[in-house]
């Protein structure tokens, strides 16, 4: 197989074991999530098990090269994401977090960061034919966080989540 290059741009990773989606649903099930700043901001995300099959995506199909966005059919404003967040959680979003608390607390990374707009979409992706597994906020929330709304996974999709023997796997039962 000849090599092609191609270079992931990846958006903000959702997993419910590690990053930034247990720090944050743990603030909203506390009642202190809410919005950052104004709220507006964009936020290109990619759940998991999409960006594993984008990478695999990318390597074996020869047509893509140069920079690949490895981001969510649609990006979310920062204030969408929470409210949907709240909503899996079933929990009340009451406060915002203003920016300049953020930036005494976060201080750079408040401003280089957490409150910069980034609106990424996989054109490149779409035209090659790939589909995302989760390309729904709500569902990938969801599918992360263990809040189906009907018993068992999503249909067709592998876990690829950590087990309890702490190794990686793909649920061979999807």
């Amino acid at each position: 197989m000849p090599e092609s290059a191609w270079s992931p741009r990846i958006g903000v990773v959702l997993s419910g074991d590690s990053g930034m989606l247990p720090l944050v649903a743990r603030a909203v099930r506390m009642g202190v999530g809410g919005p950052l700043g104004d709220g507006n901001q964009l936020m290109s995300w990619i759940s998991l098990n999409d960006l594993l099959g984008i990478l695999l995506e990318t390597i074996a199909n020869e047509s893509l090269e140069g920079p690949v966005n490895a981001v969510a059919p649609e990006p979310v404003s920062n204030r969408v994401f929470t409210k949907t967040l709240a909503s899996v959680l079933q929990r009340p979003v009451i406060f915002r977090v203003p920016a300049p608390v953020l930036r005494l607390v976060a201080g750079e990374l408040a401003g280089e960061v957490i409150l910069v707009s980034q609106g990424a979409i996989p054109a490149k992706l779409a035209a090659s034919g790939f589909t995302h597994a989760f390309g729904s906020l709500e569902t990938t929330l969801r599918h992360e966080l263990g809040r189906y709304t009907t018993k068992g996974t999503v249909h067709g999709v592998g876990d690829c989540r950590k087990p309890a023997n702490n190794e990686y796997a793909v649920d061979p039962a999807t």
